[in-house]
């Protein structure tokens, strides 16, 4: 066997060669293999007569542009006969076309993976937006707007009163007044902060956790590693706020629990948090579609962290989470 064919015959392409009449004159074994073929079905016969299905197609198009122009050619395709993605590369030469053929399909079937995985991630984030909108809007409507009103109606009442009800009912309203900037203030905090420039990430973790327990129903025990204010990117202190957002939500809304403890730390070229709270638990089988868990998991992914679940019902809920820095 001479030295070229010798290395046409083992190289890791599928590779055939075709005359100037469309037939095969060469088919190294990768080749054989890809086209599920053996050489005898191939040697001597047209290209279109083995595979009348590409006629009219790209291979067709492309090979003739690259016989009759003297051009080299290169594409990918995804054939149907065999299932397959292939990378095409023809070369002209003046005995005929020489074609290698790269099986892609791992690395096309991974990429439409992250594409999905991608387009799961920005749904998950316009599903929280609107969740959040909804959210602020109830509560404009039901508290705020409530506030507001009772202010306007103890205003009204000082042209109906003597000078003294009219002091009562003007310090009422300044009272209503005081309890709707409050109330602005903790739903503006919900929403913020943007970012942490002109607040540090545990002070902003502390205020967070008063807005959610302004009635102290909750005992909260906090350890934050003071190190994640100035050693870790903006960008993940910003998830790793949003999660906690999105994690006592949760704990506010389905939990019952008395205590709920926070832990944030570094680790060795990453970050990691827990949260737990000694609710009622549930199991995470049964609610793997919840938004609100998705949410955090798809924010944790996006990150290339990792997200752990631990609870059982009647034994609170445990959510870990690291992420690499």
């Amino acid at each position: 066997m001479h030295a070229l064919e010798y290395i046409l015959q083992n190289m890791g392409d599928a590779f055939v060669h075709l005359n100037r009449n469309w037939k095969y004159v060469f088919v190294n074994t990768k080749a054989l293999s890809l086209m599920n073929k053996k050489k005898d079905d191939l040697i001597g016969m047209e290209i279109w007569e083995v595979f009348p299905d590409i006629i009219g197609g790209l291979f067709e198009t492309e090979f003739r542009k690259a016989m009759e122009l003297g051009v080299d050619r290169s594409f990918e395709i995804y054939y149907d006969t065999y299932a397959m993605w292939l990378e095409v590369r023809a070369f002209p030469n003046v005995k005929g076309l020489s074609i290698f053929y790269t099986n892609i399909s791992a690395r096309k079937f991974a990429e439409e993976k992250n594409k999905e995985n991608e387009q799961l991630i920005v749904k998950a984030i316009l599903n929280a937006q609107e969740k959040e909108r909804y959210l602020i809007g109830q509560e404009l409507h039901d508290n705020i707007n409530q506030i507001l009103a009772g202010t306007l109606l103890s205003l009204a009442m000082t042209n109906h009163s003597n000078a003294n009800q009219s002091s009562i009912h003007i310090q009422e309203s300044m009272e209503y007044i005081n309890k709707a900037i409050d109330e602005i203030r903790k739903l503006s905090h919900r929403l913020s902060p943007a970012s942490f420039d002109n607040i540090t990430f545990s002070d902003a973790v502390h205020e967070l956790i008063r807005s959610f327990n302004v009635n102290e129903r909750f005992m909260f025990r906090v350890n934050i590693d003071e190190n994640i204010n100035k050693g870790i990117n903006s960008n993940i202190q910003l998830n790793l706020y949003r999660v906690m957002q999105e994690q006592l939500n949760n704990v506010l809304r389905h939990s019952r629990a008395r205590i709920v403890e926070i832990s944030i730390y570094h680790k060795i070229n990453a970050v990691a948090m827990r949260i737990y709270d000694n609710g009622k638990g549930f199991d995470p089988a049964a609610i793997r579609s919840g938004i609100g868990l998705n949410n955090i998991r798809k924010r944790v992914e996006s990150f290339s962290g990792t997200f752990t679940l631990h609870s059982q019902k009647g034994k609170g809920c445990e959510l870990l989470i690291e992420i690499p820095i």
